[in-house]
């Protein structure tokens, strides 16, 4: 499910927690969590050190982590852990290696996955009164290559609750991977209609539905879907970006610039965003403008390989001697 922006600690930071071993297990661990969205060779660094941990949390943590790693990675750093002496370990060692049985094993090695898988299912089970035990099962099949039996699980998800906004959201995802794009959008029409309680769940489906008309090639209707999303989740910098996004790629670019600048608002950090401001600055030739967004960029991450790119957009305009509303507040 999409997550909200929200401030981050910077990656030295969460790397600091997630590594000292005199804190607390939780604390490592939801410092682990926040690292997810600044992957890099270093992150990945001490996660490898972290499937050690003595604590149960923070194992289970760094696995979660490996979502974010290739499938060669997930296999070198994980298959050990489908004997680690921890249930939440296992089950979690399990769910990322689920790919694996894509990709033609046999032998030893499958029975080996297939026991696992079996364990996660069994362990899933045990709530199967609620509809997210279904989901998981859902994800799980879907990602070890199982399209039925995953469609069947978020069908049973939504027998339980049909106001369970996931089970929508995946089961369209479903029919999208298998190009089933109009049965993906029938689906989550069905899941706003059955009225999602919170905002966000609305949210959620508005942008998996606009972004379903996107590539349907239906631009008008997804501008107002995402729309629809960004107004419902103001907080979600993500449904403000694709937003604007899909105004830009509409011919309707200056909204899409006050789309943009009341999201960095709301998250100042967020890269997505400040490129977009850059690019879409340059390209109505608002050169003083683009050079103010790259500013900050820079200042934000002084050795993002994008910056050079971005400066040779700008290049010309400054030759050219075009300027452009400085970027607000």
């Amino acid at each position: 499910m999409p997550r909200t922006s929200m401030p981050r600690m910077p990656p030295s930071g969460s790397l600091a927690l997630a590594a000292d071993p005199t804190l607390p297990a939780i604390a490592r661990a939801s410092a682990l969590d926040r690292l997810r969205d600044h992957a890099d060779p270093t992150a990945l660094m001490t996660v490898r050190r972290l499937l050690d941990d003595p604590q149960v949390q923070v194992r289970a943590q760094a696995v979660r982590f490996l979502d974010l790693a290739d499938l060669q990675t997930r296999v070198e750093l994980a298959w050990p852990l489908l004997s680690d002496p921890a249930l939440t370990v296992r089950l979690e060692a399990a769910r990322v290696l689920a790919p694996a049985m894509t990709q033609g094993i046999g032998g030893a090695l499958a029975d080996r996955l297939s026991a696992a898988l079996e364990e996660y299912a069994i362990a899933e089970m045990v709530n199967a009164d609620r509809p997210e035990a279904h989901l998981n099962l859902g994800l799980l099949a879907f990602e070890a290559g199982e399209p039925r039996v995953a469609e069947q699980a978020y069908r049973t998800a939504l027998s339980l609750d049909r106001r369970f906004t996931p089970a929508w959201v995946n089961l369209a995802d479903l029919y999208r991977a298998l190009g089933r794009e109009s049965e993906a959008a029938a689906e989550l029409t069905a899941g706003l209609a059955a009225e999602p309680v919170t905002a966000s769940e609305r949210a959620d489906l508005h942008y998996a539905l606009g972004l379903a008309q996107v590539r349907s090639q239906q631009l008008d209707a997804a501008v107002q879907e995402l729309a629809r999303a960004a107004d419902l989740s103001p907080q979600n910098s993500r449904y403000a970006y694709v937003y604007a996004v899909a105004l830009d790629s509409a011919d309707r670019t200056p909204e899409a610039l006050s789309v943009l600048e009341a999201a960095h608002g709301k998250a100042p950090t967020d890269r997505d965003i400040l490129i977009a401001l850059i690019q879409y600055n340059a390209k109505l030739d608002r050169a003083d403008a683009a050079e103010r967004w790259l500013e900050r960029l820079r200042v934000q991450v002084p050795d993002d390989p994008v910056l050079k790119q971005l400066e040779g957009q700008i290049e010309p305009l400054r030759d050219a001697g075009t300027t452009g509303t400085p970027p607000g507040g």
